[in-house]
This record gives C-alpha cells, sequence and structure tokens, in this order.
C-alpha cells in the first residue's frame, strides 16, 4: 500500500522482509531514511507498531517529504486538486506541469497534486531530476490514468498520523532520539548500486563507503537495522560480517 509509484518499492516482496523482521514486539522506534514509497512503513504500521511508538521518516526528496506531510495533514484537500489535474490531463498539459513545477509558486498542497500527477502519468513512475532539480522524465501515460484511491489516501493518512517526516540525509538519522537507539529497528534501502540515482540534486553521491559507516554504528547503537541493495560482489565483502539474504 502506498499512494506514489517509486522505482524499487518494497510492495512486491514483503512478505519476503516480513520473515527478516525484529522481535517487532521489542522495538523502541522506528526509522526509515530513504522514504520512497514507504511500503515498508505502511506494512509495519498497520500490522506491528504500537501506539505511541516513535515514527521517524526521512528522504532527501524535498518533494516527496512534502507529499507525505500533504497526505498525512490535509488528505482532502489534495483529493479536490487531484480531481482537477486529472481533468485537465493530455501531452500539452502534463508537459506544461513538468516544465513549470519549480518555477510557479503555489502552496504545500497544490505541490503536493502536482507531485503526484506527474508521479503516476510520468514514464514508468521514475522521478528524475537535473542538476538544478528541475524535473527531468517523460510522458508515459497521454491517456488519462488514475491518480489516486480515495480508501488509500485515507488509509496512508491515517497511519502517518504520529510520523515525523523530515527532508535530512541518512546519516543524520543517527542523532534521532539523542543518539539513543537501543532496540530501534532501521531499515535502508537506498539507491541500489548500477540503478539511477538522479530522483535528488544530491544523487547519492556520498555512496556505499558513508552507507556501510551508519549501517555500522547502528549496530554499535544497539540498534537492530537491516539494508536492501542489489547483489554484487562488492556489497557482500563489505556487508561480510552480517547475515545477507539473497
Amino acid at each position: 500500500m502506498t499512494f506514489v509509484k517509486w522505482i524499487g518499492g518494497k510492495g512486491n516482496i514483503l512478505p519476503e522482509l516480513d520473515k527478516l523482521l525484529p522481535p517487532m514486539n521489542k522495538i523502541e522506534g522506528y526509522i526509515e531514511p530513504f522514504l520512497g514509497g514507504a511500503a515498508l512503513f505502511f506494512y509495519l504500521k498497520e500490522n506491528y507498531l504500537k501506539r505511541n511508538t516513535p515514527v521517524y521518516l526521512s528522504d532527501l526528496n524535498p518533494e516527496l517529504i512534502n507529499t507525505f506531510r500533504v497526505v498525512r495533514d490535509d488528505p482532502q484537500e489534495l483529493m479536490l486538486k487531484l480531481d482537477v489535474l486529472y481533468d485537465k490531463h493530455d501531452k500539452k498539459f502534463f508537459h506544461t506541469v513538468r516544465d513549470n513545477y519549480n518555477i510557479i509558486k503555489v502552496d504545500n498542497i497544490e505541490k503536493a497534486a502536482c507531485f503526484i500527477y506527474l508521479n503516476k502519468t510520468c514514464f514508468n513512475g521514475q522521478w528524475k531530476v537535473d542538476l538544478k532539480g528541475n524535473p527531468n522524465f517523460g510522458l508515459g501515460h497521454p491517456e488519462k490514468v488514475t491518480l489516486y484511491d480515495r480508501q488509500e489516501i485515507e488509509k496512508c493518512s491515517g497511519l502517518l498520523q504520529e510520523a515525523k517526516l523530515n527532508c535530512i540525509s541518512y546519516e543524520k538519522a543517527l542523532k534521532i532520539n539523542e543518539g539513543n537507539l537501543k532496540g530501534w529497528y532501521c531499515f535502508e534501502d537506498p539507491p541500489y548500486d548500477g540503478t539511477t540515482k538522479a530522483y535528488t540534486i544530491d544523487k547519492f553521491v556520498h555512496g556505499r563507503n558513508i552507507l556501510k559507516r551508519t549501517f555500522d554504528i547502528f549496530d554499535e547503537k544497539g540498534s537492530y537495522v537491516m539494508l536492501s541493495n542489489s547483489r554484487n560482489a562488492l556489497m557482500n565483502a563489505e556487508f561480510k560480517k552480517y547475515h545477507i539474504f539473497i
């Protein structure tokens, strides 16, 4: 369950991830620093995470974080704006919204509606930006497509109510709860080796080195931590002291 189409989303493998979860009844808090479509978070919140369990969700993509905040706080207004975009959709309108996305000053709800509209109508749901942060993707659906499901938006909104949403780099997640993260669960789903990293201006330039270091620090703090990535010899070598599941 999610309201955006995000490349590399984990919705299809949730049953497999479920087998690898830590003892969820012992979790002190949950951190997901590469938010994407948040499929695992929604699954955990619906099935495992207890009420009032601290939840911190973050991503370096400010447009994505804004959209999640709007879904949490203003779902009804968001859906009204999506209805307007649906009615106007065609090839010309898509390019108008895309090309003016960073130019026209609109409120956060309108921006979130445009984000979802472009996400659902662009090629393969691949949100990519150029070096200036401007949307850099083509039209995938010239025909009208469903932009949202009302029940899904409302359900996601409810599940997000207690979540803290921040636009921060993933290594800053180590400072959550003043760094006291023993018993917390962190799921890291970064851009994979050999795949596009253009969904933010940063383009994951720090790459694997800082990722490995933050993973180690979470482990040293007594956190439960899980990383999803592509299968290759280098990743296997760097994480060889941990449990690796294919």
